[in-house]
């Protein structure tokens, strides 16, 4: 950063303590934008769009089959094809053997 940055970036002592009094214009905006509020219609407009969405979802009482067996067949192929696997290596190093 130049020497003519700073000179531009830096505060007199007057324009600090006026910061640090909350006088600034810097700190009235602030104090407004937290003050500042949603518009009712904003918010009714988002809270009805919201019921509408949660309205329209499709509830189900009960998992279909394929979610009820899903992970018990993907283990029982996970176990099949390691067992195959399996046998057949060891059924070639036998072969190899004899």
């Amino acid at each position: 950063m130049s020497h003519h940055e700073d000179k531009h970036n830096q505060m007199t002592d007057d324009e600090f303590d006026t910061y640090l009094k909350r006088n600034s214009s810097v700190s009235s905006q602030y104090m407004q934008a937290a003050q500042d509020e949603v518009p009712t219609e904003l918010d009714q407009k988002i809270l009805r769009q919201a019921r509408e969405a949660l309205s329209d979802k499709k509830v189900v009482t009960h998992p279909s089959w394929w979610t009820k067996w899903n992970k018990p067949l993907a283990l029982a192929a996970t176990l099949l094809l390691a067992v195959t696997v399996i046998y057949r290596v060891g059924d070639r190093s036998i072969d190899n053997l004899a």
